[in-house]
């Protein structure tokens, strides 16, 4: 299920208040849609905006993120990455991988945007 946009806002604003002594770990996932350095720029500026993220890479060649995060963060970076049009790779088909595909479109452009100003 897709959080809404106002409810990933509203629990991106409640991450910055999170205890940062919680269980951390490090993940590292592949993704769908990673095209160009615009989609990287997208993912790099979105999830950084959450507060427990860090140490966040994204490999353009392999497609994949790696990060570290509080635990209780994973579901919330993955609904934030699926909202962009970056879903875990292989988990969407049919019409809800034209939409991700789409999507991803749209973030990439916004990245590049961001990226050059």
């Amino acid at each position: 299920m897709l959080m809404s946009e106002s409810h990933i806002s509203k629990t991106l604003a409640r991450s910055a208040f999170l205890n940062e002594q919680g269980d951390r770990m490090k993940k590292t996932w592949q993704l769908d849609n990673i095209k160009c350095a615009g989609c990287v720029e997208r993912i790099r500026q979105q999830l950084s905006q959450i507060a427990s993220v860090k140490d966040l890479e994204v490999d353009l060649e392999k497609g994949s993120l790696s990060l570290d995060c509080l635990a209780e963060q994973e579901a919330v970076i993955l609904a934030r990455l699926k909202s962009l049009g970056y879903p875990l790779a292989g988990t969407t088909f049919g019409l809800s991988a034209v939409e991700a595909d789409v999507r991803s479109v749209v973030s990439c452009a916004i990245g590049r945007l961001q990226a050059n100003n």
